[in-house]
């Protein structure tokens, strides 16, 4: 049974500015009825929006938000579970939405509009009294984050109705309500990075649309913002492009494996056609997430030649060389003939399919982990590029393949801010440029450089603070990951509390930069059931699953991301840390149940354990 003395304030991640619970007995009812409806019933509304300024898609997307959580949540009770007594409102209008103005009018208008969620138009503050809910946000995003908010202060009830004059369909059968206690409360709140994001990787392992759904509505739940879709790999290339359709014919299933010993079901289709794209772009924006699309490029491209074999780079030996028990057969970031006029011509397809299928004003092309040591080995290759470009350097291909790349990202991509991983800056750096061993065109890559090195493109941190410098001097955006991964390979924050406070001092001095965009979780190598033998940091072999390794720690991450950081640390006793880890504990445990049912692994960790070792 549940009991008044039990707390259900529990607000995940904790608000970033203030909240304030108070201590009245006395609770509060939302009706379901209304929700479920999203229309006037008896006078009521349940999200009453104040001003002209709401968009009618806006507040369509809002009602269907909300009642996608009171159908979602599957932290129910049922009445006779429940041993308090509840007001009821009927006679006032519920929830009243009103607009405000972003936090900051250049941050406004970077926000495309307000199209995409971006920290600066996340912001919302809830009143809840005796006599109403009043609810003020700068864009649908805040408001989303309120009903998430309005979901942990309260706790959704299973009634059964005989009439049917409470159920959706008329007929007699179970409706739910959400019940607020501990009146009155209010809180202001606002992300502390406007962009938290999680990396997924089908290009390793094919994750089903409707499991990459159940992702969205679990970061969602964590008040992240941005899901990074690392969709093709050295493995696969599951995505539809209908103009050169042997990508994903041949490409998609050529290995089926990530790691040795997994038990993967193999399947003619597992790509994505045009159809699942749009539904989980779509999705992801009913519940406030970006999805930022990566196709990477010019290296982990081993899956596009076994379409097309001219697209890469021959060199079996170096493969062969590169085989190991984690990344098994000829599968180490094989990278595109650069050299080749006919790989141009597929990326532009590929880019047309893109910009169609994704409208975030984000796109990924990598950059990362280029190999030299396989271009040196294919010498057509190596031929080609002496006699059509003056290049004899492999190490050059790199810088060629950008200046090469740049008018079809112009020409195919022309609203769209372009993401590399900072590997970039190791290959085409200020030494390599000055050292370019070619005729007549040293000025024209230089300037190309330049051109990628610039507050219109982004790089993504992964490997550690040493770029900062550059970026910091070059006035270059960034998103940081290091110390965010969260796969076998790496396992950056094996625990809880080093999740949670790992990274706090860097991140604080990228703040003051201007130039830290947010923040990015990665969980390369996932597979969803269980069924993946991985090797640990200590050697070991564990079967590990994505949920068992992925929640438990992005429930801290999320917290990094969302609240107010904690760079006094060092400054505070062990006995006031030990306080905040406790506290946050308390009500990641909550979270943690919740999201459990929410993605149907229930049991994929033990809460009581959460503060050890996350497997």
């Amino acid at each position: 049974m549940l009991n008044e003395s039990e707390n259900y304030n529990y607000i995940f991640p904790k608000p970033k500015s203030s909240y304030f619970v108070g201590t009245n007995s006395e609770n509060l009812q939302i009706p379901g009825t209304e929700v479920r409806a999203s229309i006037v019933i008896d006078g009521l509304t349940v999200l009453d929006f104040k001003d002209k300024e709401w968009r009618k898609a806006d507040k369509d997307l809002s009602k269907n938000f909300y009642k996608m959580l009171l159908e979602k949540i599957p932290m129910t009770y049922k009445k006779s579970e429940i041993s308090l007594d509840f007001h009821e409102i009927i006679t006032k209008k519920t929830v009243s939405i009103y607009k405000t103005p972003t936090l900051s009018r250049f941050e406004y208008e970077a926000t495309y509009n307000n199209t995409v969620p971006f920290g600066y138009n996340e912001n919302y503050e809830i009143y809840a009294s005796f006599d109403d809910i009043k609810i003020f946000c700068s864009s649908v995003f805040g408001l989303m984050h309120a009903l998430k908010s309005l979901f942990q202060a309260g706790y959704v009830v299973v009634y059964y109705d005989q009439s049917g004059s409470h159920t959706p369909d008329g007929k007699p059968g179970e409706y739910k309500k959400l019940h607020l206690k501990n009146l009155p409360f209010n809180i202001n709140d606002r992300p502390r990075l406007n962009f938290r994001s999680l990396l997924i990787d089908s290009g390793r392992y094919y994750l089903e649309p409707e499991y990459i759904k159940s992702i969205i509505f679990t970061m969602s739940l964590l008040k992240m913002n941005a899901l990074h879709w690392h969709i093709t790999d050295d493995q696969s290339f599951p995505i539809e492009i209908k103009e050169y359709p042997r990508l994903q014919e041949k490409g998609a299933n050529h290995l089926g494996y990530i790691h040795n010993n997994i038990k993967y079901k193999k399947n003619k289709n597992n790509y994505y056609k045009e159809s699942d794209v749009k539904d989980i772009v779509q999705f992801a924006k009913s519940v406030g997430i970006r999805v930022i699309p990566e196709i990477d490029i010019p290296a982990h491209t081993l899956s596009w030649g076994k379409g097309y074999n001219n697209l890469t780079t021959q060199c079996p030996k170096f493969l062969e060389k590169k085989y190991n028990e984690i990344n098994g057969k000829y599968t180490y970031s094989l990278p595109l003939d650069v050299s080749n006029e006919f790989v141009y011509t597929v990326i532009g397809a590929i880019f047309d399919e893109l910009n169609d299928l994704f409208p975030d004003p984000y796109i990924h092309i990598g950059g990362d982990e280029v190999q030299k040591e396989c271009w040196d080995e294919d010498m057509e290759q190596k031929k080609r590029m002496v006699q059509d470009h003056n290049i004899l350097d492999t190490s050059q291909y790199l810088i060629f393949f950008f200046n090469r790349l740049k008018p079809i990202i112009e020409s195919k991509l022309p609203k769209k801010r372009i993401i590399f991983w900072e590997d970039v800056m190791d290959n085409i750096g200020d030494d390599e440029i000055n050292s370019l061993k070619t005729i007549n065109n040293k000025d024209k890559i230089s300037k190309s450089f330049q051109n990628i090195l610039n507050h219109n493109n982004i790089f993504q941190v992964w490997r550690g603070p040493n770029q900062f410098n550059t970026l910091k001097t070059t006035k270059t955006p960034f998103i940081y990951s290091f110390g965010n991964y969260l796969d076998p390979s790496y396992q950056s924050c094996n625990k809880f509390t080093n999740c949670l406070f790992d990274q706090e001092n860097e991140i604080s001095t990228y703040q003051k930069s201007k130039l830290l965009i947010g923040m990015e979780a990665c969980a390369w190598e996932m597979v969803p059931n269980g069924d993946v033998y991985s090797v640990e940091k200590d050697g070991s072999k564990q079967e590990r699953s994505f949920n068992q390794r992925l929640w438990p720690r992005l429930l801290a991450i999320s917290e990094k991301m969302w609240s107010e950081g904690k760079p006094y640390l060092d400054l505070i006793s062990e006995k006031e840390k030990e306080i905040i880890v406790q506290n946050t504990i308390k009500r990641g445990k909550k979270m943690l149940k919740l999201l459990d049912k929410t993605i149907k692994n229930h049991n994929l960790v033990d809460s009581d354990k959460i503060i050890g070792d996350l497997y």
